[in-house]
């Protein structure tokens, strides 16, 4: 699962003005869908939460606001590592608040 929305996304980016963000719709549903299942101990998360951070810059770039602050929400909805995607991730919030 991880592979295959890392591949829509990868493709989103590169292909940005050809599919009119469909990939990243798709990537994002995917995201919600996985995302959103309750945490266990038991089993490990099936997608990296650096995914969600991706997902969000990518449709900063390609103007999609609402996207973006979901994707951003989504991530911050559990309790985030302390790595790069964490900063990735204010730097991301701090562009949708900013003017």
């Amino acid at each position: 699962m991880d592979g295959n929305i890392r591949e829509l996304l990868a493709n989103s980016i590169q292909c940005a003005a050809g599919d009119n963000g469909k990939n990243l719709v798709k990537a994002f549903e995917l995201l919600k869908n996985v995302g959103t299942g309750e945490p266990s101990i038991d089993k490990p998360d099936l997608i990296g939460s650096d995914l969600f951070v991706i997902c969000a810059e990518a449709a900063l770039q390609l103007g999609n606001l609402k996207l973006s602050k979901e994707c951003i929400k989504m991530f911050f909805s559990k309790t985030p590592p302390p790595n790069q995607f964490l900063c990735r991730a204010y730097l991301c919030q701090a562009r949708l608040i900013a003017p």
